[in-house]
């Protein structure tokens, strides 16, 4: 049975494990006919997990414009008719739920606003502190992957999918470490 963790998005990645334990990834194909062409390359039974996560339109804490929204959301429709037609088992996972079966993920730090500080500068510093978060916990993931599976070239784009095949259901994170 063929293992494929895909991160949907513009900026992310497939990767998938043979049944031989062979790890592959390379970048998210930019359309249905590449993401077929990947899908039959594979040989034999396949299952997918695939991050469950949504677009996020304005009116939201993070704004997405409404062609952002549609063209994410096309994507993952793409992801789920490549399945489907492919005869591919899938199921959503959500990243919380990978992320805490990989050893060592950061923390959210707390963050102390002065009582002084009006709202705007409180929001401020909360957004600032947010993408520092985010940005370290993606180079933590890819240097984790990097580690796991030295002989793939690990980008900020299939980070995330190697770490979600690194930690698929029933299987400990890091025992390829």
């Amino acid at each position: 049975m063929i293992q494929i963790a895909v991160d949907p998005g513009e900026k992310g990645g497939v990767a998938w494990r043979y049944a031989d334990g062979a790890v592959k990834a390379e970048k998210m194909p930019d359309t249905c006919r590449g993401l077929a062409e990947l899908l039959q390359s594979l040989p034999g039974p396949k299952e997918a997990i695939v991050e469950q996560v949504n677009a996020m339109p304005a009116g939201g804490k993070r704004k997405m414009g409404a062609t952002s929204a549609f063209t994410f959301g096309k994507g993952v429709g793409m992801i789920e008719m490549g399945m489907a037609c492919m005869d591919v088992s899938m199921r959503y996972e959500t990243p919380q739920s990978w992320q805490k079966r990989i050893p060592g993920t950061p923390t959210k730090p707390p963050l102390d606003i002065p009582a002084h500080w009006t709202p705007a500068q409180a929001e401020k510093a909360k957004d600032e502190a947010a993408a520092r978060y985010k940005a370290a916990r993606k180079q933590y993931y890819k240097e984790y992957a990097q580690r796991l599976y030295p002989h793939i070239k690990v980008t900020l784009m299939t980070a995330d999918a190697l770490c979600m095949l690194s930690a698929w259901p029933g299987r400990i994170a890091d025992d390829c470490i």
